[in-house]
């Protein structure tokens, strides 16, 4: 493919994403038809179809950008650092604040996926991803609990937190709100049973 090309696809694919934020901005996802987006980018059906097969295929793509994101900042905490979950060092602080960073810079886009449409599916990716980076950290070794139920309490409780947090519109700042997601699971991580020796700080 040559850059031309190549430019070529960016600009369209471009066009595309914005006049399908523009219109989830007016519109419920469900309202929202190919023909609508084809008439805000000015493309024809033939070149919106060169690139997705409808309107979810879109959608799909758009959350999975914004996941991979998400996960590039997670991934700034070492996996091995998060898997020793030492008190002393943070990593959960450290961890916490990459995530919401990058939630509020992408606020709007947040709650047009969460707060239209199928918020919960997009959740669920988030969800998903999380607990993939998670089993891929030592940390899993050391639990004390079949690691389904941490999955299901730990990052469901981090997600649903999230949730409320973007639906009262980010009533409370970045840093309030690292406070509140580290305050509500730091003490079953850091000083709880569901990792094996766990040893507690009292200036952590």
């Amino acid at each position: 493919m040559t850059s031309k090309q190549d430019l070529r696809i960016r600009k369209t694919k471009h066009k595309i994403y914005a006049a399908f934020w523009k219109l989830l901005k007016e519109y419920d996802y469900s309202q929202i038809k190919v023909s609508d987006i084809l008439t805000e980018a000015q493309i024809n059906r033939s070149t919106f179809y060169c690139y997705y097969s409808d309107k979810d295929a879109l959608l799909n793509n758009i959350e999975e950008q914004l996941i991979n994101g998400f996960k590039k900042v997670a991934l700034k905490v070492p996996r091995s650092e998060l898997g020793s979950l030492s008190p002393k060092r943070n990593e959960l602080k450290r961890y916490y604040h990459q995530l919401v960073s990058f939630i509020y810079e992408n606020s709007e886009k947040f709650s047009l996926l969460v707060g239209k449409g199928d918020g919960f599916t997009f959740l669920t990716k988030i969800t998903q991803m999380d607990q993939a980076i998670w089993e891929h950290t030592s940390a899993i070794d050391k639990l004390t609990i079949p690691k389904n139920y941490v999955f299901t309490g730990m990052v469901g409780l981090a997600v649903n937190l999230i949730k409320e947090w973007i639906e009262q519109n980010f009533q409370e700042t970045p840093a309030e709100f690292e406070h509140i997601l580290y305050e509500m699971t730091s003490p079953i991580i850091l000083k709880g049973g569901i990792f094996a020796d766990r040893t507690v700080n009292s200036n952590d």
